[in-house]
C-alpha cells in the first residue's frame, strides 16, 4: 500500500467520479482506474460499487476513506511541524553584538559550513540581550565582560589590547602602560551605547 494509492482513494471517494477524479489529479483515467484496483487488491475488498460509469463508496469504502483521510491529514500535520522546527532550529541564528565589524571575522569558517543558515542581527544594550538570550529569544550574544549567570554558558572568543587616547599634556600620557584603575575618575567618549567596559 502506497500514500499515493491512498491519495488517489481519497480523490474518488470525494467525487465518486473516476473520470473527474482523473482530470484533478492530471492522471489518465486508466492509471487511475489501475490504482483503485490494486489497492482494493491489497485490503481484499472492494471500496466501490461499480454500476457501469457510475462508482458509489460502499460500507468497507466509507470507513476505509474516514480513517485514510485521518491518516493522511496526521502525516502532513507531522511533515508541516518538523519543517517549522527544523526552519526555527536549523536555519536562523539570532545573534547580539554592537560591533558588526566582529561578525565576518568569526562566522566566516561557520558560513562555509553552513551557506543556509540566516543570521539575524541585534543591536540591544547588554543586560537586555541577556535577558532574551535567558528567554530563549536570541541564541547567542557577544559582550566585552564576562557573564556570571548560571542559566548560560560564557566562552571567551579572543583578546584584545586596549589604548587610551589623552591629550599630551595628560598626566597619563607619559606613562607606557596603565592600569583600567587609574582611569576610574576620566571621562570616556563611546561610540555605542548599552555596553559596559569592565575598568
Amino acid at each position: 500500500m502506497q500514500i499515493t494509492q491512498l491519495e488517489y482513494f481519497i480523490v474518488v471517494a470525494r467525487l465518486e467520479h473516476m473520470s473527474q477524479a482523473a482530470l484533478e489529479l492530471e492522471v489518465s483515467q486508466s492509471s487511475l482506474s489501475k490504482t483503485i484496483a490494486r489497492l482494493e487488491d491489497d485490503i481484499g475488498v472492494p471500496l466501490f460499487d461499480r454500476k457501469g460509469k457510475s462508482i458509489r463508496l460502499n460500507e468497507y469504502g466509507r470507513i476505509f476513506y474516514e480513517k485514510v483521510g485521518k491518516a493522511l491529514d496526521d502525516l502532513q500535520e507531522a511533515k508541516t511541524e518538523i519543517q517549522e522546527l527544523a526552519n526555527i532550529r536549523e536555519d536562523s541564528v539570532a545573534i547580539n553584538v554592537m560591533n558588526s565589524k566582529l561578525l565576518p571575522k568569526l562566522f566566516y569558517d561557520f558560513y562555509k559550513k553552513r551557506p543556509n543558515v540566516k543570521i539575524r542581527q541585534y543591536l540591544l544594550p547588554d543586560k537586555l540581550a541577556l535577558q532574551k538570550l535567558i528567554c530563549g529569544e536570541i541564541d547567542l550574544m557577544i559582550v566585552i565582560n564576562p557573564i556570571k549567570d548560571e542559566r548560560i554558558e560564557w566562552v571567551p572568543l579572543f583578546t584584545e589590547e586596549v589604548f587610551l587616547v589623552v591629550p599630551k599634556n595628560h598626566p597619563l600620557a607619559a606613562k607606557e602602560s596603565i592600569s583600567l584603575i587609574e582611569t576610574k575618575d576620566e571621562m570616556f567618549i563611546l561610540s555605542e551605547t548599552g555596553q559596559n567596559f569592565q575598568k
